[in-house]
């Protein structure tokens, strides 16, 4: 997205992209109605192939209760959302990328940036070959290692230090119709699944590290983790899911940078702020920051002196606090196990802090 809007704010524009699709890049990608519309506007959803994303008809939760309760996006003013194909999803970004007339170095991986006398200088390595480039001004979209703004100073603050255990599910026929997202509280943490492009399902269990239970990261550690739930569990059994290959580990914790913005760069997505997967904010997010960053620059570019930098930074601020007070009034929803590892001051509505910086 931040490359699409400086091309079209007129800006020679290189991406330099990872084109990665290893493990870390699938989680279960729900786009909500919005992140659609979002796309649809900009063109990318016709390199999207229809058998890489389902129709999103909404969320069934298990949340306070031990009942499911449904919330429709069918009925709502911006219609269905998407389950992705996240490789595929990423493939389609960059041909709408490509298609805006930006350059794209894939695979591609950044080596070296420093600053000139006038901007940056940046070495890419592409297979065994290193290529120069020189640019006026960076868009930091390096997620969670935020690599140039790290370089600038900005440091990393994390309000809690969750964690994601992931696992992917084969199914052996097209039984499972189900187009919604499934999300289900239990006393160590709480779960969700979707169902994905085929036949395949993803199940994510979401804890803190006092409540983290390595027995989890084996197959049949999982197996009998999930199985102590019930609705995740259901739908599994009911479809004859298999788990095939052990589950991973990722990163699920609220963080921000303290500086999101110099004089000429600028971070977007989640190497600007990541959210709780409760909230359902990170593609969304990310598509609308980089809109937003890119602006941003333009304008520094274009010789506002930064007011529109500045202006960025204060929007990333009321955004990532008005997050922290809704993720609490979420989590305060659950009260059947307050003293537990995991929900233990979440019931009153507590910020869990964890009051620690992370600058590399």
């Amino acid at each position: 997205m931040a490359a699409l809007t400086a091309r079209r704010a007129g800006l020679g524009t290189v991406l330099i992209d990872e084109a990665s699709d290893g493990p870390r890049h699938c989680v279960g990608e729900v786009l909500a109605p919005a992140a659609r519309r979002l796309l649809d506007h900009i063109g990318a959803l016709r390199y999207l192939p229809s058998h890489c994303y389902i129709e999103s008809c909404g969320t069934r939760s298990a949340w306070g209760t031990h009942a499911l309760q449904a919330t429709d996006f069918i009925t709502g003013a911006l219609g269905a959302g998407l389950h992705v194909d996240r490789h595929a999803f990423n493939r389609a970004l960059a041909r709408a990328v490509a298609a805006g007339g930006a350059r794209i170095l894939a695979p591609a991986r950044l080596v070296a940036v420093g600053r000139e006398t006038a901007g940056w200088r940046l070495v890419v390595r592409r297979e065994a070959r290193h290529e120069t480039l020189a640019a006026a001004a960076l868009v930091d979209c390096s997620g969670r290692r935020a690599i140039v703004a790290r370089q600038e100073g900005a440091t990393h603050r994390v309000d809690e230090a969750l964690v994601a255990v992931i696992a992917w599910l084969d199914a052996p026929g097209d039984s499972d119709l189900d187009a919604t997202l499934l999300v289900e509280s239990a006393p160590d943490g709480w779960w969700y699944s979707t169902r994905l492009p085929g036949r395949r399902r993803v199940v994510g269990f979401i804890t803190n590290r006092r409540a983290f239970d390595p027995s989890a990261l084996s197959v049949v550690g999982w197996r009998a983790k999930i199985d102590r739930n019930v609705h995740v569990s259901e739908v599994c059994r009911a479809h004859g899911y298999e788990l095939r290959q052990a589950p991973s580990v990722v990163s699920a914790s609220s963080a921000r940078l303290d500086v999101v913005a110099g004089g000429d760069w600028v971070a977007a997505g989640d190497a600007t702020a990541t959210f709780d997967p409760l909230s359902g904010q990170g593609i969304l997010t990310a598509l609308v920051s980089g809109r937003l960053a890119a602006r941003a620059i333009a304008a520094r570019l274009a010789g506002d002196h930064g007011r529109g930098l500045d202006e960025y930074a204060s929007r990333w601020k009321r955004v990532y606090d008005e997050y922290l007070s809704r993720r609490a009034a979420s989590y305060a929803l659950e009260t059947r196990w307050p003293q537990s590892p995991f929900w233990l001051g979440r019931s009153r509505g507590e910020r869990l802090e964890a009051n620690a910086s992370v600058s590399r």
